[in-house]
């Protein structure tokens, strides 16, 4: 039977009491660290100020406008192997010359542009863990 007037019985245990003590005073800490700076900081100090204009209405249609964003030279097409030093720049078998210009496709042994391409691997590990 627990008596209602014995401090021991209902009394938590101190370790908690002080954490609850200890977090009660942070959290009086922070919200009377933000009224003050609501109150006393000066907001037009810290204010910024974005100067925004109007959109420009143009007369042209928007297809008008990008077909004069096009070049009016053709790519030209890839007819032999490039390289840049020991890079690979293009390959025909790599290239389906297209009217818009070269297009990246499969080759016909199955090379993938995206792998010749790409730039080679700095060291022989690749990034596997080392024993």
């Amino acid at each position: 039977m627990t008596l209602y007037g014995d401090p021991q019985a209902s009394a938590p245990p101190k370790g908690v009491r002080t954490l609850g003590l200890v977090g009660a005073a942070l959290l009086c800490a922070l919200m009377g660290t933000a009224a003050t700076i609501t109150l006393l900081g000066g907001a037009e100090q810290a204010s910024v100020r974005i100067p925004l204009t109007p959109p420009v209405a143009h007369d042209q249609p928007a297809s008008a406008i990008r077909a004069e964003a096009t070049p009016d030279t053709p790519t030209p097409a890839v007819t032999g192997i490039l390289h840049a030093g020991r890079a690979l720049i293009a390959d025909p078998a790599l290239v389906e010359n297209s009217p818009l210009g070269p297009l990246p496709r499969i080759a016909d042994d199955g090379r993938k542009p995206m792998t010749a391409y790409a730039a080679p691997a700095v060291s022989g590990n690749c990034g596997s863990p080392s024993s």
